[in-house]
């Protein structure tokens, strides 16, 4: 029975993340507050992107921390931020989850409640936290910080710079 359940669940999050590649999505409004939130960690210092259109201040959010405020923090470090688009992160046992281009290419992000963790949750993160997860025997980088996950950055040229915006985001 776990078998088919981790088959099912292979199969739901692979669908996803070929979904999100070939840009398959429509707009929509943002998802629903369902995550807590939390504090952020110090001030400490700036970067930029590689394309050099965004400055990244590691500066303590005035907003509380979730998925709507770090997609604002994007934005008011000098990041194009795109509307959201559909995504279904309940494949990948989040609680909660978006998807929208930053500087024109997809980010996904996705929220997990430490008090509501799904059958599988548990590897994912542990996976998330090594850096990527294992769909069908195909590795696909993510990035996780706390109880959050950065997805689809492999092929974004930002992709360092939105880390260290998730870091001190999130950190």
């Amino acid at each position: 029975m776990r078998s088919i359940k981790s088959l099912v669940l292979v199969t739901l999050v692979l669908s996803l993340i070929i979904s999100l590649l070939t840009g398959c999505s429509n707009s929509a409004s943002p998802t629903s507050g369902s995550q807590s939130t939390t504090t952020a960690g110090e001030a400490s210092k700036a970067t930029t992107t590689s394309t050099e259109t965004a400055q990244v201040t590691t500066a303590k959010p005035t907003q509380e921390i979730n998925l709507a405020g770090f997609k604002a923090y994007l934005s008011d470090n000098g990041f194009t931020v795109g509307e959201n688009e559909v995504m279904s992160f309940g494949a990948a046992f989040a609680t909660d989850g978006m998807t929208f281009k930053v500087n024109g290419k997809n980010i996904g992000e996705m929220y997990y409640n430490p008090s509501k963790l799904e059958d599988g949750a548990e590897k994912l993160l542990e996976d998330a936290t090594r850096g990527s997860v294992s769909i069908s025997g195909m590795n696909v980088p993510v990035y996780r910080v706390g109880d959050y996950v950065i997805t689809l950055l492999y092929n974004h040229p930002d992709a360092e710079a939105i880390k260290k915006a998730a870091s001190a985001y999130f950190g």
